[in-house]
């Protein structure tokens, strides 16, 4: 499974939400 750069980029910001809203 090839992850894209679109992919890392959603992951990314998911990861920061999550870590923002607590």
């Amino acid at each position: 499974m090839k992850i894209t750069r679109a992919q890392k980029i959603t992951a990314l910001l998911i990861h920061i939400m999550q870590r923002n809203g607590r």
